[in-house]
């Protein structure tokens, strides 16, 4: 079937106060086709403009008040040929030769427009009035845009009239959960004043806060007539398309881990789009080539473990999931520039550029926030020094357990709580027990082994190899400009050859995890080691899929070196239990004798400020017996409560005297039961 669009200025639109259009006004249609040396129509085609086949073939006709010279408004009108071909051809013709007479008379060519093209169904219907219709292209009312149409009754006639109301935007499908039951919203089409078009996904709410809404589109790039936002939230509010599509309020997997979704991107087959209460998410960009990221950043990373080390941690992370893991942290420390910053910016490239890098120096809330915007992804955090140390362990132990705080609402209800899962990598000067002390914390072992320290000093600074480069530094510059220029394309291709390949990735790094590398006796040793398994795991599978020039088994020996100096650097085989052993013995070597004084000396004068215990002689020796107060037994060895760190005096046979069934000693003093703890210290390896 075929159509055919023809714009000219009827004899029953014109503007009344316009002379030329008065002019054209008395000119019936069939003059109006008429060529400038005015040739006789054929009489078969005035029995077409006359009689029914006029009805029988005009199948679109619209009207519109776009503003041009002569006042005229347009008539639009699409002829689709059925039985009639001679005619319709014919027509066509002598609507072709006759355009530079209707442009010469309209004195608007932009309007005469005529256009011919094969339709698999009917032309559009007439636009409603009132109604709204969008245009991605240059048209009958005016420039692209949305426009709002609409009859006003002027004196005695009733003139139609066309607003813009802003550029193109088009309503795609309404969005919703996997359940049908909530995060509705609108996918829409949009093209900005750069005349660049995409797609985004607001959520319908936004709506109702109209001003947000606004603030956000101008922000994309959207031209919006300051006379019609309302019109604007009318149009998208009005408009219900069949087509339905998952709103992903997270990015991740989603869809039983078919589909990853980015923020600009959606890796997997399934109609899925990331929808935010922010429409300008910007943490994943992209810029460059993968093939110029591998050769000029990854390649040098072949030979550094550090670096290899890094990246392999980044690509881990959107297995932890489909490992049943909940998180990793890694924490590179070292002596100040020898280029721990640009490990974390070689992870970075994977998935963007430098600013998907941040820093310490954040509260607790905001790293949360942070954490749930990067969710089955990697949270980087440089200079550990930025941060409150007394805020550090509290956001190590938030961002491992992947759950934010309840919050409430004004209207004391509870909001939704924020869930991620992450891989953390951080760097620093500091370790993150030496972090902590700073504040007055002791680390826990779970926070230990949730962000694992790395002492990453090397040959050259953090490297081993220098690819033919005078130093450190200067690799180091040369990695960070490259990675300026490429960068955000290794991570989603790591996505789509993992979601490709149906491999058990779980039965994977248990036989990696089962290497002599990674074994080890200790509870929290083995669980620092299913980290570093996982590691290890991504980086091969990265060398296989070609997205690294590595040699195989490069990130398997990054990841168990790894291992190794974090076991070195904290003590092979060192418990909780010895922690809570070292702390108390080394309180009791600093303030024996300003938070303690003597139990049954009636003339110890001694004043004791901060009083943490007594101490008596023991019976079998001239050792002292020291006698905690629940809360001096705290302040020992902060960081662990009093139930933990009485079972640990148990099991090391510290605890000299208990009651029965108990930890402590009902003790009189000054006439007054009280519960205490008789620690003697002894000598442990």
């Amino acid at each position: 079937m075929s159509k055919i669009d023809c714009i000219f200025p009827p004899h029953f639109r014109a503007d009344d106060n316009d002379e030329d259009s008065q002019a054209i006004s008395n000119e019936s249609p069939v003059e109006l086709l008429k060529t400038d040396e005015s040739e006789q129509v054929d009489s078969d085609i005035l029995e077409f403009m006359h009689g029914e086949f006029w009805t029988k073939h005009l199948s679109n006709v619209s009207h519109t008040d776009t503003e041009n010279k002569s006042g005229v408004n347009p008539f639009e009108m699409s002829f689709v040929d059925n039985d009639d071909d001679d005619i319709f051809r014919d027509i066509y013709n002598i609507f072709q030769n006759s355009r530079h007479d209707l442009e010469n008379k309209s004195n608007d060519s932009s309007l005469m427009v005529v256009n011919e093209q094969d339709l698999d169904e009917p032309a559009e219907t007439v636009v409603p009035r009132p109604g709204f219709s969008v245009h991605f292209d240059k048209n009958l009312y005016g420039p692209e845009g949305v426009y709002y149409h609409d009859s006003q009754t002027r004196g005695k006639q009733q003139v139609d009239t066309d607003q813009f109301v802003c550029s193109p935007i088009d309503v795609l499908a309404i969005t919703h959960d996997e359940r049908e039951k909530s995060d509705f919203g609108l996918l829409l089409s949009i093209k900005n004043r750069v005349g660049k078009k995409h797609e985004l996904s607001i959520p319908m709410h936004f709506l109702y806060s109209g001003d947000n809404l606004i603030k956000e589109l101008l922000n994309l790039g959207v031209k919006i007539s300051p006379k019609a936002r309302q019109l604007l939230i009318d149009y998208l509010d009005s408009r219900n398309p069949e087509r339905r599509v998952l709103a992903a309020t997270t990015t991740g997997w989603h869809c039983d881990n078919m589909v990853f979704v980015l923020p600009n991107k959606i890796i997997g087959d399934r109609d899925v789009r990331f929808q935010s209460e922010s429409l300008h998410v910007e943490e994943f960009r992209q810029t460059g080539t993968f093939e110029q990221w591998r050769d000029e950043i990854a390649k040098y990373c072949s030979g550094n473990p550090m670096l290899i080390l890094s990246i392999s941690a980044t690509l881990a992370s959107p297995m932890l999931k489909l490992v049943n893991m909940n998180q990793g942290g890694l924490h590179f420390f070292g002596d100040s520039s020898i280029g721990k910053t640009t490990a974390l910016l070689m992870a970075s490239s994977c998935w963007s550029d430098a600013k998907f890098m941040r820093t310490w120096r954040a509260t607790a809330n905001g790293i949360e926030g942070a954490a749930a915007l990067v969710n089955d992804n990697t949270l980087i955090l440089d200079e550990i020094s930025e941060a409150d140390p007394r805020d550090v362990g509290e956001i190590v132990y938030s961002v491992g357990n992947g759950v934010g705080k309840i919050r409430s609402n004004r209207y004391g209800n509870s909001r939704p709580v924020k869930n991620w899962r992450v891989m953390l990598l951080s760097s620093g000067e500091r370790t993150l027990s030496t972090t902590m002390a700073e504040g007055g914390k002791h680390v826990k072992t779970g926070q230990e082994v949730r962000l694992i320290d790395i002492p990453c000093q090397r040959e050259y600074g953090l490297f081993d190899t220098l690819h033919g480069f005078q130093s450190g530094r200067e690799l180091a510059d040369a990695l960070k400009a490259n990675a300026t220029l490429h960068h955000g394309h290794a991570g989603p291709q790591f996505l789509e050859k993992l979601i490709a390949d149906d491999r058990d990735y779980a039965k994977e790094l248990e036989q990696i995890a089962a290497r002599s590398d990674f074994k080890s006796e200790i509870s929290v040793e083995g669980r620092a080691a299913k980290i570093f398994a996982l590691i290890a795991l991504a980086g091969e599978l990265a060398i296989e899929w070609n997205i690294v020039p590595w040699i195989s088994g490069e990130a398997l020996d990054a990841a168990a070196l790894a291992f190794k100096l974090w076991r070195e650097n904290r003590g092979e085989g060192k418990t909780e239990t010895q922690q809570i052993l070292e702390r108390i013995l080394d309180f009791i070597s600093k303030y024996a004798d300003s938070c303690f004084s003597e139990l049954d000396n009636p003339n110890n004068s001694t004043y004791v400020r901060e009083r943490a215990g007594w101490w008596r002689k023991n019976t079998n020796s001239d050792q002292r017996v020291y006698l905690f107060t629940s809360a001096g037994l705290q302040k020992a060895a902060s960081g662990f409560d009093v139930s933990r760190i009485s079972q640990a005096l148990k099991e090391s046979d510290w605890l000299v005297e208990h009651d029965l069934d108990k930890r402590s000693k009902k003790i009189r003093v000054e006439g007054q039961p009280t519960n205490l703890y008789a620690v003697l210290p002894r000598d442990f390896d």
